[in-house]
């Protein structure tokens, strides 16, 4: 079993047993914006499965570590999670970036200044499609090297098209937000004001809009400023969505230009 396999292996124990098993509750998402949104908690541990997935974890824990060291492995990585994600509801169907993927970089863990609310960032690879040849879908994914989760991504759409071709048309603020905070491992989430000099200020949007419908409410693009509990305290995730006149663009996660 190679590394990325047995990263895969631990990765799935610990988010069918050790973890809280998280699901979005539509019942908890009734309220003015601003408000904190908790997801509904299933304990699903056994001191069985516990035991037995300390062992795996002492025994693999260095190939674990190391299971995307390549680029080439965060790049496959990159691609599941995005079928992981049109599994889940997030984003469209239709998404897929044509051939292989036009720059990757190694990005070092560092710790953010203030501008990035003293984020810590981890290890990871961003992953980009852009240029000529791309085909319809283009964009950029950062991949944390450790979790196997990606931390922010970007996906465009060019050629005659509209919101829907990345974001399903029924999909709600309340349930993006929901379906990160399940993907992220976080508990709950709240969405706040968001504060910009050159963007202008958005106020907190009310989570029964539909995403789709976001870029709509402000010229060219909207601001979402998400806290999610049991993130990094005070460090908002991002999301934003651009409706121009020849392409739609969504982005999120911790990487933004707010500020």
């Amino acid at each position: 079993m190679n590394g990325e396999k047995v990263f895969q292996a631990i990765t799935d124990l610990e988010d069918r047993y050790v973890e809280e098993a998280i699901c979005y509750a539509p019942g908890n998402a009734a309220g003015a914006p601003g408000r904190t949104v908790h997801m509904k908690k299933k304990r699903i541990i056994s001191l069985a499965l516990a035991a037995a997935l300390l062992l795996a974890l002492g025994a693999v824990s260095y190939a674990a570590n190391a299971a995307i060291s390549t680029p080439e492995a965060a790049e496959k990585v990159a691609l599941e999670q995005l079928e992981v994600w049109k599994e889940m509801g997030l984003i469209s169907q239709e998404i897929t970036f044509s051939g292989p993927a036009t720059e990757i970089y190694e990005l070092e863990e560092e710790q953010g200044d203030s501008y990035w609310y003293n984020r810590l960032f981890p290890h990871n690879y961003q992953t980009q499609w852009y240029g000529e040849g791309v085909g319809k879908y283009s964009g950029e994914m950062r991949v944390d090297t450790r979790s196997g989760k990606v931390l922010y991504a970007a996906i465009c759409a060019q050629s005659d098209v509209g919101m829907e071709d990345i974001i399903p048309g029924d999909l709600t603020v309340d349930r993006f937000c929901g379906l990160l905070a399940e993907y992220w491992g976080f508990s709950g989430y709240r969405i706040a004001d968001t504060t910009d000099k050159f963007y202008g200020d958005f106020p907190a949007i009310d989570g029964s809009v539909l995403m789709k419908d976001v870029a709509s409410v402000a010229p060219l693009n909207y601001y979402l400023t998400v806290f999610f509990e049991g993130d990094q305290e005070g460090a908002p995730m991002y999301i934003c969505l651009n409706d121009f006149e020849d392409s739609v663009r969504l982005s999120f996660g911790d990487g933004h230009t707010v500020g």
